[in-house]
Order: structure tokens, then sequence, then C-alpha cells
């Protein structure tokens, strides 16, 4: 039988809540390299390899911003989850980046490979965009081939960055930020008024088959909503992009 508090909660469609932790309960796998503001360890994506039995974790390593921000990327591998080693690593400089950021490390599931999609601010263009590394091997991985996978003016926005990429339903589906744009309306005196910070409802974007190249599309694209109008932070949104699984 249903509680009544379920059968509530199942007429609002809302069926559970994400589970509460304390963060004072958790345990640290890495620390930053000073233990002033401004340093930490973050912009973290981990994965669990089923062949290999191991974990996987992608991680950034921040300085303040006079001493280089993002420098550094790494991968560390582990058994148990907990205990990690670092087995690959990346300087800015290596994607012609002023500071690297999140990342999302994934497995093809048809060929095997290992797929890093890393977002970086390009040191020439001063723009943040996603590029993407792919190799067999995670040691493998070489910034060296890599190729830009979400270019901001391919899009209309200043920037991309911050990419989670899941595979659902065969299909990669890349969650990024990018800066929201503030939306006019006209007044009755042919004047321009402010009215908030909109997203577009939706942004034609799909890849090739191969799933690493992306092409426009006028029926897929979504784009979500996440924050609302207000400070820099909230001034944010979120798009989500369809990529075929490769061939």
């Amino acid at each position: 039988m249903w509680t009544e508090n379920q059968k509530t909660h199942m007429s609002q469609k809302y069926f559970s809540m994400p589970p509460k932790f304390d963060p004072e309960a958790g345990t640290t796998v890495f620390e930053p390299e000073e233990e002033r503001y401004g340093y930490w360890v973050g912009g973290m994506s981990s994965v669990y390899s089923p062949e290999d039995e191991k974990f996987y974790l992608y991680h950034r390593v921040r300085s303040p911003l006079g001493k280089g921000r993002g420098k550094k990327c790494r991968i560390a591998e582990s058994e148990d989850g907990i205990n990690f080693d670092v087995i690959w690593a990346a300087e800015a400089s290596d994607f012609r980046g002023n500071s690297v950021e999140v990342g999302s490390l994934i497995k093809d599931p048809r060929t095997g490979n290992w797929r890093l999609y890393i977002s970086y601010e390009d040191s020439q263009l001063n723009t943040w965009r996603v590029d993407l590394v792919e190799a067999k091997e995670v040691e493998d991985l070489d910034p060296v081939h890599h190729r830009t996978v979400l270019q901001p003016s391919e899009y209309g926005v200043d920037w991309i960055k911050d990419p989670r990429v899941y595979i659902i339903g065969g299909l990669y589906h890349a969650f990024v930020c990018v800066p929201a744009k503030e939306t006019y309306e006209e007044t009755e005196d042919g004047r321009r008024r402010p009215v908030g910070v909109m997203p577009p409802l939706w942004l034609p974007v799909l890849t090739g088959d191969t799933g690493r190249t992306f092409s426009t599309s006028s029926n897929q694209g979504r784009v979500h909503r996440v924050n609302g109008v207000g400070s820099k932070r909230e001034s944010t949104r979120s798009f989500i992009f369809p990529l075929p699984i490769s061939r």
C-alpha cells in the first residue's frame, strides 16, 4: 500500500530526493598544492571501467589568479575508489591554453577508446571552448592531438565550458555551461528596455556520426535554463547536445 505522502509525491511526478551527505564525513582523495586561498583540486569527472576493475578520476589542480589558475590537469586510477595514483597529467600550455577547467572522461562503448572532453581558455582568443582528446588507453591521451568539438562562435555565445558527457539511449548527451544573454523589449516610444536574462528555447545542435564533430540541425539540441536572473553565477544556462555514438 502507498502512504499518503507517497501518493502526493507520485501525483506531482516527484519520486525521491538525492541522498543527503555530510561533507565532514567524507574522505579526501587529493589535497590542493597549498592550504591557502585560491588553491584547490576540483572540476572532477569519475568513471568506473568493469574491464579494468578500476576507477578513473579526472581533476584539475588550481592555483590563485596570479599563479596560473588551472595550470594543470590529471587523471588518477584506483581499485577501491578512495586511494588514487596519478597515471596521466597535462599542462594548460599543452592545449595552447591559459587555464584548464572541468573535463568529462568517458569510454566509447563501440570503439573502446577513452575520450576526454576538456574545457580550457584559448590563449589566442581568450575564450573558453571544449576540445576532445582520444586514445585506446588513458595513459596515451595526447594533448597534441586535441580537436575542438564545441567552439562558442559556432553557437552565438561568448564561451562554452564545463562539459558533462553521458551516454543515454545510444546517444552522447553533453551538458555545458554558457553565458546568458540579456533580452529586450521595445517600448511604445521605440526604445529598447532590458527585461532580464533569458536563454533561447532551442539550440540547433547535432553531431556527425563519429561523435567527434558537430553540425547544426533544425530539430535537435534543446537548451535548458538552470538558473534565474541575478548575480554573475546565476546568469548561466545549460545546453544539452545529443551526439550519435561512433560507428
